[in-house]
């Protein structure tokens, strides 16, 4: 077994920009080394109302690092709309209402954007 010389961390970080952040850290004579780390990829996230703006990474079996995202919408209700979604999947293309749209999440196919990100561990 190879020693474990750094890992990867998704998360979301504290302050003033809303995103979700891919970085890799240095693990050092058994500590792991926070002021080491290198940011790969910062992905936007809308954070004035919550949801599904998690994801995941693992190491695929071609030895890639694989982040998947979550599609950033709600599943409650809008307020002060005549139609409501009760967790079903929200339609809403009005401006400024985007995120009760559900259209932009990862599952519609009609979407241009990769929701996938294949990283190469060098």
């Amino acid at each position: 077994m190879l020693p474990i010389t750094g890992f990867y961390l998704y998360y979301s970080p504290t302050g003033d920009k809303w995103v979700n952040r891919l970085s890799r850290f240095q693990y050092k004579d058994g500590v792991f080394d926070l002021a080491s780390e290198q940011v790969i990829l910062d992905v936007d996230s809308q954070r004035e109302i919550c949801c599904h703006t998690g994801g995941s990474i693992a190491f695929g079996p071609d030895k890639l690092l694989y982040l998947s995202t979550g599609d950033n919408s709600t599943p409650f209700n809008e307020k002060g709309v005549k139609y409501v979604s009760n967790g079903f999947a929200p339609l809403n293309d009005i401006p400024g209402h985007e995120q009760y749209d559900v259209r932009r999440a990862s599952g519609n196919t009609n979407r241009s954007e990769r929701e996938n990100y294949p990283i190469k561990n060098k």
